[in-house]
């Protein structure tokens, strides 16, 4: 920072404590990684990265169990449509203690 401020031929009114920003293990979205990129932040030491590739990744649980339970609605079975509401339910909340 100093260096671009120098660059810039301006002068500081005060003196001011030097900022850097140092994390370990830091989690970083890759817009926020390059929105400190184009400030001129260096990124290093990257350990470990996860690529998001959008899309459904439930639709085949899900049209199951909507199937699961029309069928047993339509034979009027209360012990499937229970079964398949139980299954549907155990889905919910299993990614959100999912670890990388």
């Amino acid at each position: 920072m100093k260096s671009r401020f120098l660059s810039r031929e301006q002068k500081m009114k005060a003196t001011t404590t030097v900022q850097i920003y140092n994390a370990k293990q830091i989690f970083l979205h890759t817009e926020l990684v390059q929105f400190y990129a184009r400030r001129g932040l260096k990124i290093s030491n990257i350990t470990h990265f996860i690529q998001y590739i959008g899309g459904r990744g439930l639709k085949n649980f899900a049209e199951q169990i909507t199937k699961m339970r029309k069928e047993a609605t339509y034979a009027n079975d209360e012990t499937k449509s229970l079964t398949s509401k139980l299954y549907g339910n155990s889905g919910y909340g299993s990614l959100i203690n999912f670890r990388f």
